[in-house]
Parts: structure tokens; sequence; C-alpha cells
């Protein structure tokens, strides 16, 4: 499991489809907050 998760759209999408919507999600949140 890589944890390339950025704020990028087209990242984002690739995660979503490989099952890592809540590791994607949980390192946005911190990157926004």
């Amino acid at each position: 499991m890589e944890n390339k998760c950025e704020t990028n759209f087209k990242t984002l999408e690739e995660s979503l489809q490989k099952g890592l919507r809540e590791t994607c999600w949980k390192n946005i949140m911190k990157k926004e907050m």
C-alpha cells in the first residue's frame, strides 16, 4: 500500500479506485487542518 495521497483530484480518484479512500481522506484532512 503506497501512501501517495495528495490534495490532487487525479491521485485521489486513483486511490479511491484502489480502496484507499479512508487513508486518503485522513491524510487530506490533516493537510487541510
